[in-house]
This record gives structure tokens, C-alpha cells and sequence, in this order.
């Protein structure tokens, strides 16, 4: 039961993740616009769930970047985005991009501390810009 419920949370934060993000998108807000008024150019996404593959995908055309995505070996998921793993980690980028709220923090800051890089949420990205 407790494994059901904590399933039910994430993808209840999922979903106003999402929701937020498509009412961001509706005021005409990017999410590189974001990105680049934070000075991030390059990015590294942490996790290839599908929040990551929608991030991905709305910064296609845009002037951001993604360097690569970080996930376990032989994650290959729907996106032209190479998939390496935490130790294969060397291309410096300006953030990690983490797209799963349950992610183990210390291994990520672990990594960006090594590449001299920010760490942020999508989360934080999306509601640290709603009006």
C-alpha cells in the first residue's frame, strides 16, 4: 500500500508540474526563455523519464542546448539526446536540469560540484516563473 501511494504522489506532482508548465506556456513563456535569462546555454538533463523527454523536445529549437542526458546504461529512450551514465559524466554544461522530484540529490550535486555547474528542479524552473 505505502509503495501505491508514494506512486500516486509522484505522478500527482507530475501533474502540476505539468499543468504549470502548460500555463506558462500559454502566457507566452518559454522554457528557454527561462533558461537563457538565467545564463544557462548548455544543459545536461538528469533522469530520461517522460518529463525529461517533453523538456527535451520544447528545447529543440531553441538556443539551449542539451549536452546529453544522464541515466542508467543503455537508457535509450525517443530523442536524438546521446544517454550516458554518472561516470561517464565529463562535458562541462551551466546546469543539470533534474526531472524527477524523487531524485537522490547528493549524487547529483556530487556530479555538479565536479563539473563547477548549477543544479535545479524542473520544478523550480516552472514555478519559481509563474506570475
Amino acid at each position: 500500500m505505502e509503495r501505491k501511494l508514494k506512486r500516486y504522489k509522484m505522478i500527482e506532482e507530475f501533474y502540476h508540474i505539468f499543468d504549470q508548465w502548460l500555463t506558462l506556456i500559454e502566457s507566452g513563456i518559454s522554457i528557454d526563455a527561462i533558461l537563457e535569462r538565467k545564463g544557462y546555454h548548455k544543459v545536461a538533463v538528469w533522469g530520461m523519464g517522460t518529463m525529461a523527454i517533453h523538456f527535451i523536445k520544447a528545447l529543440e529549437q531553441s538556443g539551449v542546448s542539451v549536452e546529453y542526458a544522464v541515466d542508467k546504461p543503455g537508457a535509450e529512450y525517443y530523442t536524438s539526446v546521446k544517454v550516458i551514465s554518472a561516470n561517464e559524466i565529463c562535458l562541462p554544461v551551466d546546469v543539470i536540469v533534474y526531472t524527477n522530484p524523487d531524485e537522490n540529490l547528493e549524487e547529483v550535486q556530487g556530479v555538479a560540484d565536479r563539473l563547477n555547474c548549477d543544479v535545479v528542479s524542473l520544478a523550480d524552473v516552472i514555478f519559481d516563473n509563474m506570475k
